[in-house]
């Protein structure tokens, strides 16, 4: 049986030739149908906005193998994603950039981060603060033949989150630095989604204290530059007893958008969103996205541009170029 979570799929992924980038993907619920899509405040009736039709993001982004991942800079210009493409590192999946002149311009082909950034490990689930100056990831270590760029806190086979800095967006970042307690634990810790004023940060747990598989956990910052409080569990109705994470929140930080396989969803893992009315307030039931986002497959890591129009996320639905792509969709506030 394998354990739910996205970086035990590494060992499947690469013993069926597809090569890393493992850490972005949960493995899915076992054998059963697709659930029909709940009904009531979880139905997408009730969604706030309207969803276009997913488009494919093009062969120049998307490979033959695994490209996942995504995190959108502030100002729509830089795409970072997850690639086991030619030039990736020994370990698999690492971080690479896509560019692009304008927020309205074709990506140019993705460029490799460096060694400041990438280990010969499996980098995944990047995430870009708002003044582009804060790289937050994950690095997994399956073994012992493959490490990320310094000790963590987990044991073998478990993931951590790093951060890596640079002095202005338009300078390379310096060496990565492992994020520490509270945020990392001995246990697995990933998905990291900043916030848009750098304050809070999101990310997925299997640590003690949640209410099933993995859950969406909350830090927030003592000061500019002075670290973080001790995560918080988010608690019902977003976590439940099934897979809850690869969390992303909108910039305004009333939407926390995330992949489930909870009961509701069209089969595999599918996208849902949780809403609030005030940034201090708690999150209400989530919301299925609906059929024409979610397949009976995989969908994860979603990530919203700053202005709300644009929603990225990873797949394996059919009409891709490798085993999971990525693809963008619409977002059209309801008046």
């Amino acid at each position: 049986m394998v354990t739910r979570g996205v970086w035990v799929l590494l060992a499947v992924l690469v013993g069926a030739g597809c090569g890393g980038g493992a850490g972005q993907m949960a493995s899915r619920p076992a054998g059963g149908s697709p659930s029909p899509i709940a009904t009531g405040r979880a139905s997408p009736s009730a969604l706030p906005f309207a969803v276009g039709t997913p488009v494919n993001l093009g062969r120049v982004v998307n490979g033959p193998g695994f490209d996942g991942g995504p995190s959108l800079s502030a100002d729509g210009r830089e795409l970072y994603l997850i690639s086991d493409r030619p030039g990736s590192r020994q370990g698999g999946g690492d971080i690479w950039v896509a560019r692009r002149p304008s927020a309205s311009a074709p990506f140019a082909p993705p460029q490799h981060l460096g060694a400041a950034v990438n280990s010969q490990a499996n980098e995944g689930s990047p995430s870009i603060s708002g003044d582009g100056l804060l790289l937050y990831f994950e690095c997994f270590a399956p073994g012992t033949v493959f490490t990320c760029l310094g000790p963590g806190l987990g044991a073998s086979g478990n993931s951590d989150i790093w951060v890596a800095t640079r002095r202005a967006a338009d300078r390379p970042f310096r060496a990565a630095t492992h994020l520490g307690r509270p945020v990392n634990s001995p246990y697995t810790d990933g998905f990291p989604a900043i916030s848009a004023d750098g304050r809070r940060l999101y990310f997925a747990s299997d640590r003690p204290g949640g209410s099933g598989d993995f859950d969406i956990w909350l830090a927030t910052d003592k000061s500019a530059g002075g670290g973080f409080h001790k995560a918080v569990n988010l608690g019902p109705p977003v976590n439940g007893p099934s897979y809850d994470g690869d969390p992303a929140i909108s910039a305004d930080g009333l939407m926390l958008f995330f992949s489930s396989d909870r009961p509701g969803g069209s089969g595999g893992q599918d996208l849902w969103v949780a809403l609030r009315t005030s940034t201090g307030g708690p999150f209400g039931e989530p919301i299925n996205l609906g059929p024409r986002v979610n397949t009976t497959g995989f969908e994860g890591r979603p990530a919203l541009s700053s202005d709300g129009s644009t929603l990225f996320f990873m797949s394996d639905r059919a009409g891709g170029f490798g085993g999971v792509d990525l693809w963008q969709v619409a977002i059209d506030r309801k008046a």
